[in-house]
């Protein structure tokens, strides 16, 4: 076919209108945190919903990656990933990455054996020296143990942090009471009797979304993102996504 040169400007027209209509898409990378964050649970759980829904009033599309945790912080350390979701503030984390406007609060509690420790209650963390605590890989209380000088071990994730409580090789395990009331009903059902939760929380925090500082227009993908947020939480959107973990 010869090309003229009105062929050649149309064309160029249907590209140029292709690359208009192409809509923005970003990676979103989290991890497995039920009932927040599952595979298993519609839209990858509330919290997912609610950063989607936020980019999609923003008219940006999105992929979620579910990850291990540490996967996840590493990515975004190295900048291969933009953003992650359900994080709280921590000094380290702000070396190499800046963080949304509040999106979620979390509540910590410490979780214990009912037959070893019955009448345990969380008053300070001077008071855990005595007891031997379940740090959590990637978890920011890691770091306010250690400085406290807390006998620590770790555990990659909240299940084997339990058995081991199960097992009498920690007394205490941290994490969001909804988390573990989630993760003892559908894993430790037969013990669950003997699971107490501490009606002292550890800490109350704000979670974000974390943006990598050195991935591509990552504060131009934040400051979207705010506009996103402030959207939903206007229009009822952010209400009614929460509502579902009541």
């Amino acid at each position: 076919m010869r090309f003229t040169k009105t062929t050649f400007i149309i064309l160029v027209g249907i590209m140029f209108f292709a690359t208009m209509g192409a809509a923005e898409e970003v990676t979103i990378v989290t991890g497995e945190w039920a009932p927040f964050i599952s595979k298993q649970l519609p839209g990858n759980g509330p919290h997912t919903e609610v950063v989607v829904a936020a980019y999609k009033a923003a008219g940006i599309e999105t992929k979620v990656k579910l990850v291990p945790w540490k996967r996840a912080l590493k990515e975004l350390k190295e900048g291969t990933s933009l953003c992650s979701h359900s994080w709280g503030q921590t000094d380290k984390r702000k070396e190499f990455a800046n963080f949304s406007v509040p999106l979620f609060k979390s509540r910590d509690v410490f979780i214990f054996l009912k037959s070893k420790l019955p009448n345990f209650e969380y008053t300070s963390l001077d008071a855990l020296k005595a007891y031997k605590v379940a740090g959590l890989a990637g978890y920011s209380h890691v770091e306010k143990f250690k400085k406290a000088g807390l006998k620590l071990d770790m555990s990659s994730d909240l299940a084997t942090a339990l058995k081991k409580l199960k097992l009498g090789r920690v007394d205490l395990v941290c994490e969001d009471d909804a988390v573990v009331i989630d993760m003892i009903k559908k894993k430790f059902a037969a013990d669950k009797d003997n699971f107490g939760l501490s009606k002292n929380s550890f800490a109350s925090n704000d979670m974000f979304m974390m943006f990598s500082k050195t991935a591509p227009d990552s504060d131009k993908y934040r400051e979207k993102f705010n506009a996103g947020v402030a959207k939903i939480k206007a229009d009822g959107t952010y209400d009614a996504i929460m509502a579902k973990l009541k």
